[in-house]
């Protein structure tokens, strides 16, 4: 019943216990501590009065200690107690288990116990703080006689062990649940007569009714010293790295949230915490994936994958064909390999003549021109220089028709071959003012680029120019008719 009690209370204590792991390196506390201590027996077999039975009851005790926090994890302190009950001599079994009770009672124990501990904090950094103690112990125990009020002495040293966990409330206030054991192994001292209370004296323990004790207790400590902990994370303001950590995140020695993987994302807020040494990650602490394709950046052999591609454990999209395109969008799948494809995947014709680009000896052909199987235009580039003889109309300089459908001709030749570069020429025979010939030869080269520009042929394609009556380009005798028009002409010449 009572160690039901002892968990109801520490359920209790668990429920309202609001703080966070506290700063405790270089505090003081002194508390009070209750309420019960357990002999601990030989066994039943101690014969004393009317049969063979545990004589001391479950009794009462009363504490003070006092500890200093040499560092968030190590305490050592001093303990004081007082320790009360009484023999029960109709109990021939297990007096240990009932409460002290002076009713049946042939004598009274007390003790007066003091203690030197050492306490292990392990996890510190927990808002509820388990600790391991050890020590040595000092304890005076008086029997005292309640018939002939006859009392009797023993010192002894001791050793003690337990554990027992820490409950802040707040900065100032603890709750320390305890379960310490004692037992005694050097007497120091003793006066029982034989028979006083047990068949011989208390020098050997073997013949006393205990030799050590168990103490239950719950305490109260109060805190005073040390440094203040504004944001409650068990680091010292003075040593805080990171003063605004919300509460309860686990932190490390200098006051900083973990980051167990270096991601520079703090555990608390990190949905990757495994993430790899090196990785780049996002706000939430998740491996980077630019691309969006479901495989980290790190883990992507293909990180430019466009968006809504099914994507392979690499990050890259399976294409069979192996021509750069998806085989989620790619139309011709089965293209050969090193065959340039379109956006679609299939082989591409660049100049839309109908002949595929690995197959296109003429990989520029405008569009329009007739091409044979090789992809290269039916008609023929111009390497020879073209004479026209031009009937030019009175007043102007437009080819006369007969001229215009050669030169339809010529226009689809320079065109089909963009790389071809021609010189238009005019000549004048030698009748008239040289000046005005040199005129008239330039407007009537002109006049034909400007009908062959008429046809589509780029002008980059094209120069015009004028030579007028320059006797070195005479190709007839001026002193004749037919000399002179053979004179009067226009050439075109490929020049690249």
């Amino acid at each position: 019943m009572h160690t039901k009690g002892l968990l109801v209370v520490l359920m209790i204590l668990v429920l309202v216990s609001s703080a966070a792991a506290a700063e405790l390196e270089g505090r003081t506390s002194v508390g009070v501590r209750f309420p019960f201590f357990m002999p601990v027996f030989n066994g039943s077999d101690f014969t004393y009065i009317n049969g063979n039975h545990q004589p001391f009851m479950m009794g009462w005790n009363i504490g003070l200690d006092v500890r200093h926090w040499h560092s968030n994890r190590l305490a050592l302190g001093a303990t004081f107690n007082y320790l009360t009950t009484y023999d029960d001599t109709t109990s021939l079994d297990n007096s240990g288990k009932d409460l002290n009770d002076s009713d049946h009672a042939l004598a009274k124990l007390t003790g007066l116990a003091f203690g030197l501990e050492a306490q292990w904090y392990y996890v510190p950094e927990w808002r509820l703080q388990p600790y391991l103690l050890g020590g040595l112990g000092l304890e005076r125990w008086t029997v005292e006689s309640q018939v002939t009020d006859d009392s009797y002495n023993s010192t002894d040293l001791s050793f003690k062990i337990g554990t027992g966990l820490v409950f802040p409330i707040n900065e100032k206030f603890s709750i320390d649940a305890q379960v310490k054991l004692t037992t005694d192994f050097i007497n120091l001292s003793e006066d029982f007569p034989e028979g006083f209370y047990g068949p011989a004296t208390w020098e050997d323990y073997s013949d006393r009714p205990f030799h050590g004790y168990v103490e239950p207790s719950i305490g109260l400590l109060y805190f005073f010293g040390g440094e203040p902990d504004t944001d409650g994370d068990g680091v010292a303001d003075s040593k805080d790295q990171c003063p605004d950590t919300p509460q309860d995140v686990k932190v490390d020695d200098a006051g900083c949230p973990i980051d167990t993987d270096k991601d520079g994302v703090a555990d608390y807020l990190d949905k990757c915490p495994d993430t790899p040494a090196g990785v780049k990650v996002d706000a939430a602490g998740c491996p980077l994936d630019s691309d969006g394709d479901g495989v980290a950046d790190y883990q992507d052999d293909c990180p430019n994958t466009p968006a809504g591609t099914n994507v392979d454990a690499k990050g890259c999209a399976p294409d069979a064909d192996r021509d750069g395109v998806p085989d989620q969008f790619d139309k011709c799948p089965d293209t050969p390999q090193g065959t340039p494809v379109d956006e679609a995947g299939c082989p591409k014709d660049s100049d839309g003549d109908g002949v595929l680009d690995n197959d296109d000896r003429c990989p520029g052909t405008p569009g329009g021109i007739q091409v044979d199987s090789t992809g290269c235009p039916l008609v023929k580039k111009i390497t020879e220089k073209i004479s026209l003889n031009i009937k030019y109309a009175t007043n102007s300089y437009e080819p006369d028709n007969a001229s215009k459908a050669r030169l339809d001709s010529i226009a689809e030749r320079i065109f089909a071959y963009p790389e071809t570069r021609v010189e238009i020429r005019g000549f004048t025979d030698s009748r008239g003012a040289e000046a005005a010939n040199q005129t008239l030869s330039e407007n009537r080269a002109n006049g034909v680029m400007q009908y062959l520009l008429s046809k589509g042929v780029p002008q980059n394609q094209m120069t015009a120019r004028g030579y007028g009556e320059d006797p070195k380009y005479f190709v007839g005798d001026n002193n004749t008719e037919a000399g002179r028009a053979a004179n009067r002409r226009v050439e075109i010449e490929s020049v690249q």
